[in-house]
Protein backbone atom coordinates (compact mmCIF):
# COMPACT_ATOMS: atom_id res chain seq x y z
CA UNK A 1 0.00 0.00 0.00
CA UNK A 2 1.03 3.57 -1.07
CA UNK A 3 1.67 5.96 2.07
CA UNK A 4 3.27 9.08 0.45
CA UNK A 5 2.46 12.28 0.90
CA UNK A 6 1.97 15.07 -1.18
CA UNK A 7 2.68 18.35 0.25
CA UNK A 8 2.53 21.39 -1.33
CA UNK A 9 0.75 24.58 -2.14
CA UNK A 10 -0.59 26.89 -5.05
CA UNK A 11 0.53 30.30 -5.64
CA UNK A 12 -1.82 31.96 -3.93
CA UNK A 13 -1.52 36.11 -5.07
CA UNK A 14 -1.97 38.33 -2.11
CA UNK A 15 -3.22 41.35 -4.41
CA UNK A 16 -2.55 43.45 -1.48
CA UNK A 17 0.75 42.80 -0.52
CA UNK A 18 1.90 42.28 -4.16
CA UNK A 19 0.67 45.27 -6.07
CA UNK A 20 1.79 46.23 -10.04
CA UNK A 21 4.33 48.59 -9.27
CA UNK A 22 6.08 46.86 -6.74
CA UNK A 23 9.53 46.34 -6.86
CA UNK A 24 11.81 42.84 -5.86
CA UNK A 25 14.58 40.50 -6.91
CA UNK A 26 14.54 37.55 -9.05
CA UNK A 27 15.62 34.63 -7.18
CA UNK A 28 15.99 32.22 -9.71
CA UNK A 29 16.33 32.68 -13.15
CA UNK A 30 13.30 33.85 -15.27
CA UNK A 31 13.09 31.45 -18.35
CA UNK A 32 10.05 32.94 -18.18
CA UNK A 33 9.20 31.67 -15.36
CA UNK A 34 11.02 31.25 -12.01
CA UNK A 35 11.17 32.77 -8.64
CA UNK A 36 11.37 35.90 -7.56
CA UNK A 37 11.67 37.93 -3.71
CA UNK A 38 9.43 40.31 -3.27
CA UNK A 39 8.65 42.12 1.02
CA UNK A 40 10.38 38.81 2.11
CA UNK A 41 7.96 36.64 0.34
CA UNK A 42 9.21 34.35 -2.33
CA UNK A 43 6.75 34.08 -5.23
CA UNK A 44 6.26 32.33 -8.85
CA UNK A 45 6.54 34.98 -11.28
CA UNK A 46 6.13 35.53 -15.23
CA UNK A 47 7.12 37.25 -17.63
CA UNK A 48 6.21 37.94 -21.31
CA UNK A 49 8.62 35.79 -22.83
CA UNK A 50 11.29 37.80 -21.70
CA UNK A 51 14.55 35.97 -19.62
CA UNK A 52 15.80 37.50 -16.77
CA UNK A 53 19.34 36.62 -15.03
CA UNK A 54 19.03 35.65 -10.87
CA UNK A 55 19.56 38.93 -8.71
CA UNK A 56 18.32 41.02 -11.35
CA UNK A 57 15.85 44.21 -10.18
CA UNK A 58 12.39 43.45 -11.32
CA UNK A 59 9.47 45.04 -11.05
CA UNK A 60 5.44 43.91 -11.36
CA UNK A 61 3.81 44.91 -14.48
CA UNK A 62 -0.03 42.94 -13.93
CA UNK A 63 -1.46 39.66 -12.82
CA UNK A 64 -3.53 37.56 -14.91
CA UNK A 65 -5.48 33.86 -14.19
CA UNK A 66 -3.35 34.29 -10.26
CA UNK A 67 0.02 34.76 -11.86
CA UNK A 68 2.29 37.52 -10.93
CA UNK A 69 3.90 38.77 -14.17
CA UNK A 70 7.40 40.79 -14.06
CA UNK A 71 9.92 42.70 -16.31
CA UNK A 72 13.13 44.06 -15.06
CA UNK A 73 13.44 47.56 -14.01
CA UNK A 74 14.14 50.20 -15.84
Amino acid sequence: MLHTIISGKVNEVDTVTVQVGDEGKSISRLSPSGRALFKEEIYEVHTNGEFIDQETPIIVTHFSDNKIFVTRKP
